[in-house]
């Protein structure tokens, strides 16, 4: 079965949203559709990766973080030389 491209970046689209609702165990479901579709989409493992980060998630945001980086996707890169967090710093040893 052939899939269009257009397919994986409807899930992700919505799992967008569903993150910006607060709704992040939603998205993390949206995510994991888009992946079924395109295991090689590294922005989607990177948004997925935000999803579990915002969900108190650390272990599974840094899984996906660096699988997204071995897709070459650069962002995740420079989020896991942050500590795992996406545009931010580590964060302050308390």
């Amino acid at each position: 079965i052939e899939h269009d491209d257009s397919d994986y970046r409807n899930f992700t689209v919505k799992g967008l949203a569903l993150i910006n609702e607060k709704k992040f165990n939603n998205a993390i479901a949206e995510l994991d559709k888009a992946l079924e579709m395109n295991p090689v989409a590294g922005k989607v493992y990177f948004t997925r990766g935000v999803a579990h980060g915002k969900n108190k998630d650390r272990s599974k945001a840094k899984a996906d973080f660096t699988k997204a980086c071995e897709l070459q996707f650069f962002k995740a890169c420079e989020a896991l030389k942050k500590g795992g967090r996406p545009g931010g710093k580590k964060r302050p040893k308390k």
